[in-house]
């Protein structure tokens, strides 16, 4: 994905099928300043988009606002989030502006052990990916994962119950250590 500034976005890891044999496409990276990133884009596979505030002491919070859109939706983000385009769905057109912390962002393609991108055009009605998006740590069966107090600061929970096509996923931060096990 192009961003201009170039310098607004610091590479953090890249993975897929050329570094492990088979393995889905990863990125994981840091939004440091305000960026564009113009134009739509669609993929072969379904891709989930993380969003995560660096702000250890308020992780929930972006400190920045970011625009991205899914075909004719426009998605207008401020808290730590998981967004999620099936294959095939134009997106792009981000913009983050009013970056006051840096943002931690991981994408993954799941149907593709590498990355391949197209131009493309919105086709859908508006109102079709409005609401792709999740917030909060909140599994449908209300289920929590066990951990010592403090250990765990649960961010997001992604699953198809929540968001129909969605894959399991989850964000978490670790917090202390735990000297109770895995």
């Amino acid at each position: 994905m192009p961003v201009e500034p170039e310098d607004a976005r610091v590479g953090v890891v890249w993975m897929d099928g050329t570094v492990v044999e088979d393995c889905m496409f990863n990125e994981a990276c840091w939004y440091v300043m305000p960026f564009k990133s113009p134009g739509l884009w669609k993929h072969y596979s379904d891709e989930v988009l993380f969003f995560i505030g660096g702000d250890p002491n308020d992780p929930e919070n972006l400190n920045a606002k970011i625009e991205m859109y899914i075909e004719n939706d426009i998605l207008t983000l401020t808290k730590t989030c998981a967004v999620f385009v099936p294959g095939g769905v134009a997106h792009g057109k981000l913009e983050v502006t009013n970056l006051t912390n840096p943002i931690f962002h991981y994408t993954c393609h799941l149907n593709t052990s590498k990355y391949e991108a197209m131009a493309a055009e919105a086709k859908a009605d508006p109102g079709t990916y409005e609401k792709n998006w999740v917030e909060k740590y909140a599994p449908v069966d209300g289920k929590l994962p066990e951990a010592p107090e403090g250990f765990l600061k649960l961010l997001l929970f992604l699953d198809d119950k929540r968001l129909k096509g969605a894959p399991y996923a989850e964000a978490v931060w670790f917090r202390t250590t735990n000297d109770s096990g895995p």
